[in-house]
């Protein structure tokens, strides 16, 4: 009997669709040998955003329908931005699949009356536990107060300033510092941040239904001041990488 070698030729399947080098990349939790997955931009969108100058501790006036976003004051400010979240971004940091993403703000140029100056601050997430209200009436988040529905009814953060642990993360999602050459030319400050297995768990555990709120902390400096989503409507977006 006369025995005829049979050569199997297997073909990557997938069509036009399938991942090429220009649109692919490697899990970064996966082993050396994993799949290549196609990533994908998922934006999440702004709906609440407000800032806490320590020096409003308490009182009527809240920032909440402010036009600026302040952070610094030699560190007695900081920004407080809400996001709503889609099914697919809330599915990937569940699964493990959203592997980083960019936080965007946007310089004022000098004209607020306002004089930008160099700063640095860290991001990181905070609780949804905060109302973003309005200018008066002590209606909204303060240095002192999360919560504001007036003067009698106002609830603490676990610490001034929104600094306790359980008013936002210790671990920050991203760092920035703008510079004296930054400030020459206002515009959109950009910030990409990475995701590891810690950070999807901080981001998961201050998520609230849909929300995702975030704090800039100043670290150093003077003060910033971005736009608020009253000052302008495209001026803060957060976007996620999805690694599938």
């Amino acid at each position: 009997m006369r025995y005829v070698p049979i050569v199997l030729l297997v073909a990557a399947c997938g069509g036009d669709d399938a991942p090429t080098p220009s649109d692919a990349a490697v899990h970064p939790d996966a082993p050396p040998d994993a799949y290549v997955c196609t990533e994908r931009e998922l934006p999440a969108m702004l709906v609440e955003d407000t800032f806490l100058p320590e020096a409003l501790c308490g009182g009527p006036m809240r920032e909440g329908e402010a036009t600026s976003l302040e952070v610094g004051e030699s560190g007695s400010s900081r920004v407080l931005l809400r996001f709503e979240l889609t099914q697919d971004i809330l599915d990937g940091l569940a699964n493990g699949t959203t592997t980083g993403g960019t936080l965007t703000v946007t310089l004022r140029p000098d004209d607020c009356p306002c004089t930008n100056a160099p700063t640095s601050f860290d991001v990181f997430a905070a609780t949804d536990g905060w109302n973003e209200g309005t200018t008066t009436g002590s209606t909204g988040a303060d240095w002192c107060f999360r919560i504001g529905l007036g003067s009698n009814l106002q609830t603490p953060w676990e610490q001034s300033g929104a600094n306790g642990p359980n008013d936002r993360s210790q671990i920050a999602l991203a760092s920035h510092e703008v510079t004296s050459a930054d400030l020459a030319t206002p515009g959109a400050i950009t910030m990409p941040f990475e995701l590891d297995t810690s950070l999807r768990g901080e981001l998961m555990a201050r998520v609230a239904e849909s929300r995702l709120a975030l704090a800039l902390v100043p670290t150093a400096g003077g003060t910033l001041f971005l736009y608020s989503r009253e000052g302008s409507a495209t001026a803060t977006s957060l976007s996620f990488r999805d690694c599938r």
